[in-house]
């Protein structure tokens, strides 16, 4: 049973580590286009997203206890995107 154990963590290690990436790179990429698009409201809900995908432990740990956590925050930050999309100056 411990083998078991043994051979799942470098995979979860692997997920944890792809997943933080992903969420540097899409809050870096929403806080530079916040920048651009500096005077609308599509540069408000862009600062939001980047708030809310950081993924350093002190703001999930906030997030979490406001219960944004999980699915929730997935949804928020999904929302948050196509409406900032939509709102972005063209």
């Amino acid at each position: 049973m411990r083998l078991n154990l043994e051979e799942k963590e470098p995979q979860e290690r692997a997920k944890g580590k792809l997943y933080t990436a992903v969420l540097w790179i899409l809050a870096a990429f929403m806080l530079a286009s916040g920048i651009l698009f500096f005077p609308s409201w599509a540069s408000v809900t862009m600062f939001l997203f980047v708030v809310i995908a950081l993924p350093v432990e002190r703001v999930q740990k906030f997030l979490e206890s406001k219960y944004l956590g999980g699915t929730a925050r997935f949804v928020l930050m999904l929302a948050l995107f196509v409406l900032s999309a939509l709102l972005a100056p063209t």
